[in-house]
Order: C-alpha cells, then structure tokens, then sequence
C-alpha cells in the first residue's frame, strides 16, 4: 500500500499550510513588517486551529515539552491580569510610571489598563507573535515521516533560495555582504547556520547509504551519487553564502558549524569517504570564496576593534534595567519603549529597539520568568540529545542531529544579536526545535 494512503486529510491540510509558512516567512524583510506579519499570524492560527480542532497535537512531543509550552505562555499571560493600583505602584522600578500617571490623574486624562507589564497593548502584541513559531512547532510534529522529509527539502530550499540571493548581491557589488531579503546581515547569517547543519547531515547521510550499498546496481548507485552531490553543492552553497554576510559572528558560527557537523556525523559515514568528502567541499568552497572575493571578508574582522563594539554600552544599560524592574521585568515586549529612559541622548547615534542579546532582553522583560524560561530550554535542549542517543542512525536521526546543532548555533548567536526578534528567524528555530524534539 502507498504510504501516502494513511496520511489524513488533516495532516495534509497542516503540511500546506506549514509549506506556506516557510516559503512566505523571509521574503518581505524577514517578516519585520506588518503586513508580513500579520500574513504568518494567520497561517500559524491556521495550523494551530486544525491541530486542535483534530487533536493531532497528542502524543507528539514528550510531556515535558507540554509543561514548557504550557508554563511558559501561562506566565506570561499573567502579565495582562489586571492588578490593583495599589500593588502596582509598589512593583519594582515603577516610580517615574507612578508619577506620570499621578500626574495624568490630575489633569483629569487618567484612564490606565493597570498591569504587570507596563505597556499592556506590547505583551499582547508579542503573544500573537509567537503564533507562527508555535504553529510551525507543532507542525512539524504532527507530520508523517514522509511529509517531514519533504517539508525539510522545502526548508533548505527556501536557505538555498536565499543563500543564491546574497551570493548575487555579494558578487555582483550591488551590496557590500550578502543579504538576501532579509534587512540585516546577520539575521541573515544566522538562517545560514541553521539550515547549514541539516544540509550537511543529508550529504553525510547519503554517503553513508552508498557505502553501506556499495554493491548496488549500477542505476541504484548513481541515483545515490546524484544525491550525495545535490546535497554537498547545497551545504557548499549555504557555507559561502554565510561567510559572505561578512558578519563577524555569523562567519565564526559557520566555522563551528563546520567543526561541529563533521565531529558529528563522520564517524557513521565511513573515516575515507568523510575526509574525502570534507576537503574536495573545502577546495571547491576555497576556489569559489577566492574567485568573488574572500579578501574583503577578511579584512573587516582586522578593521574593527571588538572592544569599540556599541553591544557593550547595551549590555551595560540593559544589565541596569533588569536590576531596576527585578524580579518582575518591565513586561514581555516592553524593551524598546522602557529602555529609552535609561538611554542617554546622543549616546547611540538614535534609540535602541533591541539589546543585541536575546537573554539580557528577556530578562529585562520578564525578570525571574525569564531566566525560569531560558534554564527551561536549555533543560529542554540537552533532553532532546538524550533522547535521541537512543535512536538509529537512520536518515531521521541525522536528521535530528542536523536540527540540533543549528539550534546551538542559533542560541549562541543570541548573545550577540536579536534573531527571536526576528519573526522568520524566530519561525525557523521553531522548524528545527519541533524536528528535534518530536517523538520518534
């Protein structure tokens, strides 16, 4: 029986409707506009809708992941509740917000939604922004093994797309670093980290199948061969795509990216055809790198002193304000319009809408709920590579191993940038934590 004959009419309905989600999320600025937004809002409401209203959520993830899921969008919910005046004027770090509003009451245009968060409408709106990542979450988990492949192809297809547009960009001298569609370099280099990994582990993955069926006819061989070299042009190509960001932390993830994949995955592949496969992609990629230009990439990690980076006064800052708001932040959302009060004019050349470090801004928002959040995922993380010691290594598991180690690139990119800002980015984590954690 073909197996696409078990595959139900819902699950095909949450497969297109993830395919349009990955395909739509980069194209207009990453998602960082309010049209594209509120396009992935809908698709990622779509798919939760059919997941719920057919219970194909059940069963598909382990139940700690529930309780993360649950306890996480649970308190930050809590900030909306509304709260009496008289608790919320003792909250931590609220008195110029007690004096603005004292003064509101006495011109007579007080009329406040009193919360935890200091901007209500902000936590509301970043709550419908996890629609879309959670969405594609779940997805991924409800899918049949089939589909899950296909929608990975799609995934690297979309990084490909993406990565040949920058190529273009770079190469052509219409920009000085590849970019794609998305506003930023380094938002941009971190999808390259992401979908790298997976590329790599497909190649390694069908290397390993042609030589364990070495003695395959001759038809079977090629096919396998053909493959092998779709998937290593693809790796090649996501690989110079993200060193020609030129972004400084985006071309030192590629690098540990590279190390990492193949401490992974060359030991099941076959010690001879891995180093052969690793330095014919290394001439090839060095070839290509030296005929577009490596040498401008180069010279910008000489030209900039990191000590002189402006991440650091934001750190600073931000460090002042999670002191400030302790243990209760400012609210889920509330960064870009509470740090302008800790800002000083003139300082950054212009106001600050993120703190370059995804952790420092959740705290800063959330305080103790977010440093429970952040311990919660990393717990989380290190379970799923638990979990899957336990598995085959079949083409799932490598797979999964791929998901894994773009997600660790991603999270250490977080120290130095805003990607679970980003809404494509933040999309695209989702993809790889939902292929990483799902049941097998």
């Amino acid at each position: 029986m073909n197996q696409t004959t078990n595959i139900s009419f819902p699950q095909w309905l949450v497969f297109g409707l993830a395919c349009l989600l990955l395909v739509f999320a980069p194209l207009i600025r990453a998602g960082n506009t309010g049209f594209a937004l509120l396009v992935m809002q809908l698709l990622g409401l779509g798919i939760l809708l059919v997941l719920g209203w057919w219970g194909l959520y059940r069963h598909r993830f382990p139940t700690a992941v529930w309780w993360f899921l649950i306890g996480s969008i649970g308190l930050v919910g809590l900030y909306l509740v509304p709260i009496p005046e008289s608790l919320w004027r003792a909250l931590p770090g609220r008195a110029l917000y007690v004096d603005v509003y004292d003064w509101l009451g006495e011109s007579g245009q007080r009329d406040l939604y009193l919360a935890v968060s200091l901007i209500p409408a902000n936590t509301a709106y970043s709550l419908m922004a996890l629609l879309p990542p959670l969405g594609i979450f779940l997805a991924v988990g409800c899918l049949d093994k089939r589909q899950l492949v296909s929608v990975v192809y799609l995934f690297l297809g979309v990084a490909a797309l993406q990565a040949g547009i920058g190529l273009t960009q770079y190469s052509a001298g219409f920009s000085d670093s590849a970019s794609g569609s998305y506003p930023n370099r380094d938002h941009f280099s971190a999808f390259m980290a992401m979908a790298f990994p997976l590329a790599f582990g497909l190649a390694a993955y069908h290397v390993g199948r042609h030589t364990k069926h070495h003695e395959a006819d001759t038809g079977v061989l090629e096919h396998k061969l053909n493959r092998v070299l779709v998937f290593a042009s693809l790796t090649l190509l996501l690989l110079l795509a993200g060193i020609f960001s030129r972004s400084r932390a985006g071309v030192a993830l590629m690098i540990l990216g590279i190390l990492l994949s193949s401490l992974m995955f060359a030991r099941h592949i076959g010690g001879k055809r891995s180093a052969s496969l690793m330095a014919t992609l290394s001439t090839i990629g060095g070839g290509i790198a030296a005929s577009i230009g490596l040498i401008p990439v180069l010279n910008r990690f000489m030209q900039a002193n990191p000590a002189d980076d402006l991440r650091w006064y934001l750190f600073d800052t931000s460090l002042r304000g999670i002191q400030q708001f302790f243990p209760f932040g400012s609210g889920p959302g509330t960064f870009a319009d509470i740090y302008r009060a800790l800002q000083p004019l003139g300082q950054t050349g212009g106001f600050v809408n993120n703190a370059h470090n995804d952790y420092l801004e959740l705290l800063f928002d959330t305080g103790l709920v977010g440093g429970v959040i952040i311990v919660g995922m990393l717990l989380l993380y290190l379970y799923g590579w638990w979990q899957l010691r336990q598995q085959a290594w079949e083409q799932t598991r490598f797979l999964k191993a791929g998901a894994g180690i773009g997600m660790l690139l991603v999270l250490l990119h977080a120290y130095v940038d805003f990607n679970f800002h980003i809404p494509a980015n933040a999309l695209f984590f989702a993809f790889l934590a939902g292929l990483f954690l799902r049941k097998a």
